[in-house]
């Protein structure tokens, strides 16, 4: 058995486990007994402070000895208990928190049973918890809720705009978790996909009436040449003012390619994916059709790529604004 690669014999007989100064053995579900100093358990856990105030008999069993000290039987598991204990020592920092929040969970319910949400939480806000929060979002936010922490349950709720999360597996925390604050989440990926995904359908009114850009003005295209591999189909755009409207000749690859990211933004709201490699190296692809269309094709799509993630950026913070202040805690 072993935890973050070390052996549980080898972490039960360091620092804080090998103190001289432990006067009671908490033992484990599976068997383990680790050395503990009431004083710092009583201090972070009212439970742990109750449970080592209940008086003694006059005589023990031997089984309820270890060298001298009196044995504490618990329900978790070793791997569980150690990092719990580990809270309860006021040199602990949280720099041996871990980077993925999965193994986390026994850990989250454990402080909550005994009482140490508030020791645990000074934890989630360190920096550890930023690269966690990038790979595993959701599971944060699960976390976070549990322990009450709404800026970190807010933060986490923004990031996870790139994960789809109701294709997310089911894990403990989430089956516990109250039924409005993951039904404000999935309101909250609604209303910023379909935010993200207007930003993109919009922008005919924008792209194809400034400059010129090679998917509005390829002669090729407009003039319906043969060479041009690619159909195109007529659009109707603003020119300038919204009272000038004309109609323009299209690119279908370009048609397709705004289809497809603003499917993608509905599902995935963030500037990730607007800014998808996929996306754009399919729609270069089908640029290719066009042998006028292929010469900057590339460069127009990359211009039109960053300023459209500047656009989705700023209009899902302002959806995010006022969505995360819907979550409970």
């Amino acid at each position: 058995m072993s935890l973050m690669g070390i052996s549980i014999d080898k972490i039960i007989s360091r620092h804080p486990f090998n103190s001289p100064s432990a006067d009671v053995i908490i033992r484990s579900s599976d068997n383990i007994d680790i050395r503990a100093v009431k004083a710092f358990l009583s201090f972070a856990s009212p439970v742990f402070e109750g449970m080592f105030g209940i008086p003694q008999p006059a005589t023990v069993g031997e089984s309820d000895m270890v060298d001298g000290l009196p044995v504490v039987t618990l329900t978790e598991p070793a791997e569980t208990l150690i990092k719990v204990l580990r809270l309860c020592y006021p040199a602990y920092t949280g720099a041996e928190f871990p980077q993925s929040v999965n193994g986390w969970e026994e850990v989250v319910e454990a402080v909550h049973k005994y009482q140490m949400d508030h020791v645990l939480a000074s934890l989630m806000t360190a920096k550890s918890l930023m690269c966690i929060m990038r790979s595993d979002p959701l599971r944060v936010f699960a976390v976070a809720v549990r322990l009450q922490i709404a800026g970190v349950a807010r933060q986490a709720a923004q990031k996870t705009l790139g994960v789809v999360v109701t294709k997310c597996p089911c894990f403990r925390l989430l089956e516990v978790m109250a039924g409005a604050n993951f039904r404000h989440l999935s309101e909250y990926h609604l209303e910023c996909g379909d935010t993200a995904s207007r930003v993109a359908s919009s922008w005919w009114d924008k792209w194809s009436s400034v400059n010129r850009t090679v998917w509005r003005g390829c002669p090729q295209c407009l003039e319906g040449s043969d060479t041009c591999g690619e159909p195109f189909v007529p659009r109707t755009v603003y020119l300038g003012k919204k009272s000038r409207r004309e109609t323009k000749v299209i690119g279908l690859w370009w048609c397709k390619y705004l289809e497809e990211v603003s499917t993608a933004l509905k599902e995935k709201p963030t500037t990730g994916t607007a800014k998808s490699a996929d996306l754009m190296a399919k729609a270069l692809e089908r640029a290719q059709g066009c042998e006028s269309c292929r010469e900057e094709a590339s460069s127009d799509l990359a211009k039109f790529v960053e300023e459209l993630a500047g656009e989705v950026d700023r209009a899902v913070s302002k959806a995010s604004a006022s969505g995360v202040a819907d979550f409970h805690f």
